[in-house]
């Protein structure tokens, strides 16, 4: 027999799910009209806000990463610590909605909510997931003081003013509610033996990358940021943790090894994506010279000698804690107990990113 409290779920997870199709049979069909640029997908509503394609190499890459992502946290879904409670969840920039679907088979009672500019994610999802269009640096269409938690992660180079976005995550939680960020800072490139060098390309790509994100007004190097912004907004009990991003497999350390190659395929196959449109568009370079330069970067990032990283920060904070203090702590990947443990979260891994791609490949379209 089904109870008032799971009835009252089920009527609420209804109520979003029919919001969200009203909603995007008001915008249908504008935000399918994708433009195409440089042989590559890109969304069609508010141009110029995210910088990145939206087409299947894309989808696919996104779900690698955050699959890398998740490794590197020991297996996490989110380091905040989240009770086991009915669950208000909102992901910003939910990209393809793995991480919503992840989150509703570990949390089957939650109610998670996705937004993001296009419309991406799978039709085949769990019940207690709804995918909304809508832009986050716009008026949201939901109530304050709404949600337990909300998660976002990676959108760095989309966010003109992040102080005002936090602000506003900020009305949206409940009085406990918690935020979530995970962020890089993609154009400081770092080693610890002096083998990286700004002479290299790929070390001139990260300067040029930072040019163009500034001169669009919307940065890339947000990861050292966030604790600042969350002081910003007067969050409490901030906890902030670090991770070294390992950009190949050089690490002795069969861990360090792999979360090193998941990065280095990575980049190899997003960073034609990362660059094209913001290189010939904003800083005024020809296809041709994109298309040169990039072969130098792959030259060193595919050099061994050459022990490249950057740096994860994944910070959190209440909306009323009980302490300001900031709590801050950096490391290695976060290593698991033994090879065996290894192996398994690399196999997990690989088998959800098979299924994902199945999952995309059977979507509406």
């Amino acid at each position: 027999m089904v109870s008032d409290q799971e009835k009252s779920a089920q009527e609420s997870r209804q109520a979003y799910e029919q919001e969200a199709r009203d909603y995007v049979d008001k915008l249908a069909p504008g935000i399918y009209n994708y433009e195409y640029e440089n042989g590559r997908r890109y969304h069609s509503n508010d141009q110029g806000s995210y910088w990145l394609p939206n087409d299947e190499p894309e989808i696919h890459r996104l779900n690698q990463q955050h699959h890398c992502f998740t490794l590197l946290k020991g297996g996490k879904l989110h380091l905040a610590p989240l009770p086991s409670t009915t669950l208000r969840i909102l992901d910003v920039g939910t990209g393809t909605g793995i991480w919503c679907i992840q989150m509703a088979q570990q949390y089957p009672n939650a109610e998670i909510v996705g937004i993001d500019l296009s419309p991406i994610q799978p039709d085949t999802k769990p019940s207690n997931v709804t995918f909304i269009v809508e832009d986050a640096e716009k008026p949201w269409s939901f109530p304050d003081s709404h949600f337990d938690f909300v998660h976002m992660s990676l959108l760095h180079g989309s966010i003109a003013d992040w102080p005002a976005l936090v602000q506003n995550i900020k009305r949206h939680l409940k009085p406990s509610g918690i935020l979530e960020m995970q962020e890089m800072a993609i154009s400081e490139l770092r080693s610890d033996d002096n083998t990286v060098n700004p002479e290299q390309a790929y070390a001139r790509w990260c300067v040029y990358i930072k040019e163009a994100a500034l001169k669009r007004g919307r940065p890339v190097d947000i990861g050292p940021y966030l604790i600042s912004y969350l002081n910003g907004a007067d969050f409490k009990d901030i906890n902030e943790s670090v991770y070294k991003l390992y950009l190949k497999p050089y690490p002795e350390d069969e861990f360090g090894k792999m979360i090193g190659a998941y990065t280095l395929v990575n980049v190899l196959s997003g960073i034609e994506g990362f660059t094209t449109r913001l290189f010939t568009g904003v800083l005024g370079w020809t296809t041709e010279e994109v298309k040169g330069f990039l072969e130098e970067c792959k030259q060193d990032l595919t050099d061994p000698n050459v022990h490249s990283y950057i740096k994860l920060h994944v910070a959190y904070a209440t909306k009323e804690g009980t302490s300001p203090l900031i709590k801050h702590q950096e490391s290695a990947p976060n290593k698991v107990d033994s090879i065996e443990g290894y192996r398994l979260l690399a196999t997990v891994a690989g088998v959800a990113i098979v299924i994902s791609g199945v999952l995309y490949a059977l979507r509406k379209r």
